[in-house]
């Protein structure tokens, strides 16, 4: 427990510090500034409540997030460094306006560049509107797909999980609960890359739109097992975020289900007295 409070605490100091902001900043109206240095040295874990008031503060959010490794659209070693800085810089309606233009187009040269291509697309065509088209955006991973190797890539499941998520949007659970089968099939048997630590937290963010709170948990869960295990980081923040959500959300249950509700991973990471923060 103890380390695991230490990981969240250097995400959040990582977050804090990668917006410049300072602790008196972050902590004004949520705890006291001694509170989030206790929080970010790894001395106190916060509940789930003040978890979600700083990630709220720090502008961290559950559908926005950016791939540890990115993916090549084109032969253009340019285009592809601009997708990159457009992706991780949450530039999206750039990155639409971009992969539209012809030269990015003609610069594709291979399946798995146009599987890559058709990925990014989807993923600025749905972060780019404040009321995306889920329908066009599923149309658009599904050419993802056509161009997809016969072999189960990493790249394939980001696809496949991302549509278990737009179709869990929609209200279409069938979809998602198959696309996401099909994304996470035998995953624990998948040589480590860092981007499967996005498959694991889209998998939990899924199964959180299904209502699916324990499967959610275990996911997100799972997915800090792996990715500690290979010493990477990598998204932390996020998965946090969602299982302090979750968390939250099932001590508004009914009392006689919390036991059935709560997974082990909410006890473990909140089982520390609640702080209440003064306003």
């Amino acid at each position: 427990m103890k380390r695991m409070a230490e990981t969240l605490g250097s995400i959040l100091k990582r977050a804090r510090m990668a917006r410049h902001l300072t602790q008196q900043v972050v902590a004004d109206d949520i705890c006291s500034q001694p509170m989030l240095s206790a929080i970010e040295n790894g001395r106190y874990t916060p509940n789930a409540d003040l978890l979600i008031a700083l990630c709220q503060r720090l502008g961290i959010d559950l559908n926005s997030l950016q791939l540890a490794d990115n993916y090549a659209v084109g032969t253009a070693t340019q285009f592809n460094q601009t997708v990159e800085k457009l992706c991780n810089q949450h530039q999206y309606t750039d990155l639409l306006k971009f992969l539209k233009q012809d030269d990015v187009i003609s610069a594709i040269q291979s399946d798995t560049q146009t599987q890559a291509y058709y990925y990014y697309l989807s993923v600025a065509t749905f972060q780019a509107s404040d009321s995306p088209d889920l329908a066009q955006i599923k149309q658009i991973l599904k050419l993802a797909l056509a161009s997809a190797p016969e072999s189960q890539s990493i790249l394939t499941r980001l696809i496949q999980i991302t549509l278990a998520l737009v179709s869990a949007l929609g209200r279409h659970a069938d979809q998602a609960t198959k696309w996401l089968a099909k994304a996470t099939e035998q995953i624990d048997q998948t040589p480590f890359e860092p981007n499967v630590t996005v498959i694991y937290y889209l998998s939990a963010l899924t199964q959180f739109n299904l209502g699916q709170d324990v499967k959610s948990a275990a996911s997100a869960a799972r997915g800090l097992e792996v990715a500690a295990a290979h010493d990477s980081h990598y998204l932390f923040a996020n998965v946090y975020y969602l299982l302090a959500i979750l968390a939250h959300r099932n001590d508004q249950a009914d009392k006689q289900q919390l036991a059935e509700q709560r997974s082990v991973t909410f006890s473990e990471l909140f089982k520390e007295p609640v702080y209440k923060p003064d306003h």
